[in-house]
């Protein structure tokens, strides 16, 4: 058994990654757009108070951006924002799918994302209760809870976009479907004649 077939062997037994296999390089591609997109919108606080940071900063202190950056988030904002990021994971998950596969690992999805959800915003509000900046360690924390949660939503848009029927294979479908049923019609409605 060579690594590539052990690998896919192993990733399959894997929850949240197990049915990665059936998905095409295009249900990639478009997830990372749509991610994108996501991010770009929902993190503009993070970044662009970062960068006015930056700039009001740079004539005071040679502080660099990444600095700025976390200085934002140094208060568990990151926790606010992974829980945030995992609610459409959860819609996808629990959207009821007719004439598709449902979502793979659903209940793990589901129970994973309300798990960060419960988790970041515990955190975040013994943070805020208690008033102080997160130590280093936790900042990270937090850092680490918000990619597990980009990853998760990542990986439910990913399946959403295979499980989803192309609109046009849809349509094209039913049309076939609709001039084979037309034309048994008439075939059965001469052959009676």
């Amino acid at each position: 058994m060579n690594l590539m077939t052990l690998l896919k062997h192993v990733c399959r037994r894997l929850p949240i990654v197990g049915s990665v296999h059936m998905c095409t390089l295009s249900d990639f591609g478009e997830a990372c757009k749509e991610l994108f997109i996501s991010l770009l919108i929902s993190m503009s606080p993070v970044y662009v108070g970062a960068f006015v940071l930056y700039i009001v900063q740079s004539g005071s202190t040679s502080i660099g951006y990444l600095s700025c950056a976390g200085t934002i988030v140094q208060n568990g904002e990151l926790f606010i924002y992974a829980a945030a990021v995992l609610a459409p994971a959860v819609y996808i998950a629990s959207k009821d799918r007719y004439d598709v596969r449902s979502f793979p690992s659903k209940f793990t999805f589901i129970g994973c994302a309300i798990l960060v959800a419960i988790l970041s915003t515990s955190i975040f509000t013994i943070e805020r209760v208690k008033a102080q900046v997160l130590p280093h360690n936790v900042l990270l924390m937090s850092v680490t809870v918000f990619v597990v949660a980009v990853l998760v939503f990542y990986f439910a848009l990913v399946y959403n976009n295979t499980l989803l029927p192309n609109p046009a294979t849809v349509m094209r479908d039913n049309e076939q479907d609709f001039t084979r049923r037309v034309q048994s019609h008439r075939e059965a409605s001469q052959g009676g004649n």
